[in-house]
């Protein structure tokens, strides 16, 4: 699904779609039950990401939920949440549902900092940065790409650091900062 998406993102949903009607009809004695669980969220959440991709929100966030439903009796399957909630506040964010991603976001970046997964941290807190500011809470943004950037360049992601001063620099303008903006440029 995801080498397909950004080239032929039709054809990516009509894998996630086999992918989650295969993960849907496994036979529950076939699997533990834990391990089902992840399969059939990872089908829905590749779903919904190639929904959101292609613009049909509602049946992503349908998607999203359901993944979510499959975790649901898991306490220990955190991280996996996170993963799947990570899609779905990008959704909400690109409807415009500014408040209900930021909360979702946030939450995410909390539980891959807990996990250890500095990936999908930053991943995480880029998105809520972003939604920070569409929400045009340029302070808070810049706050959060500060502290993003500093974990960035200890971990020596160059690709992130680059984001993060591109990010940097949209808020500073909106903040009147433009020596600090031009800095970050």
């Amino acid at each position: 699904v995801r080498r397909r998406l950004h080239r032929k993102p039709r054809e990516a949903l009509a894998i996630a779609n086999l992918s989650a009607s295969i993960a849907e009809s496994l036979p529950s004695n076939q699997y533990a039950s834990v391990i089902l669980a992840q399969l059939r969220a990872n089908a829905w959440k590749d779903r919904a990401s190639t929904l959101r991709y292609l613009a049909r929100y509602d049946e992503a966030i349908e998607s999203a939920e359901r993944g979510e439903e499959c975790l649901a009796e898991f306490a220990s399957l955190g991280h996996d949440r996170a993963i799947v909630r990570l899609v779905k506040g990008m959704i909400l964010a690109q409807q415009e549902r500014f408040d209900e991603a930021h909360a979702i976001l946030s939450d995410c970046r909390r539980v891959f900092r807990e996990h250890d997964d500095m990936r999908r941290y930053v991943q995480a807190g880029l998105a809520e940065g972003n939604t920070l500011y569409r929400g045009s809470h340029h302070a808070e943004a810049q706050k959060l790409f500060e502290d993003l950037l500093q974990d960035a360049v200890a971990a020596g992601d160059l690709e992130s650091q680059a984001r993060l001063h591109n990010n940097l620099g949209f808020c500073a303008t909106h903040l009147d900062e433009y020596a600090r903006a031009n800095i970050h440029f």
